[in-house]
């Protein structure tokens, strides 16, 4: 299958996203962002189904979304405060391998 030059991103809208979107647009890339919390599986579910009406291949993903950091302590973080960065980090970018892999 002829790969095609659309890159999802996850995040593109944030500081790093913002940039990194404009580095790959000026490449020749067209970019299209998820757009949802990439650790809820519906939400990725529903958008990649979306996606996939669109482009019938994708040349990648570029994981760009991450969560704010508590300026807190390692030691003096709550459990959830730990957790929700690897969530976005970990299980966002499972959800949306999973999703898209039939488009790469």
């Amino acid at each position: 299958m002829s790969k095609s030059n659309t890159v999802i991103t996850t995040g593109g809208s944030g500081y790093l996203g913002t940039a990194v979107t404009k580095q790959l647009t000026e490449a020749g890339f067209v970019v299209e962002d998820m757009q949802v919390d990439i650790t809820d599986e519906a939400a990725v579910t529903k958008r990649a189904a979306e996606i996939k009406e669109v482009h019938k291949s994708i040349w990648g993903v570029v994981h760009l979304a991450s969560s704010p950091l508590d300026r807190k302590r390692l030691l003096d973080l709550t459990l959830d405060e730990f957790q929700k960065p690897l969530a976005v980090q970990a299980a966002g970018t499972f959800l949306v391998a999973r999703a898209l892999h039939p488009l790469i």
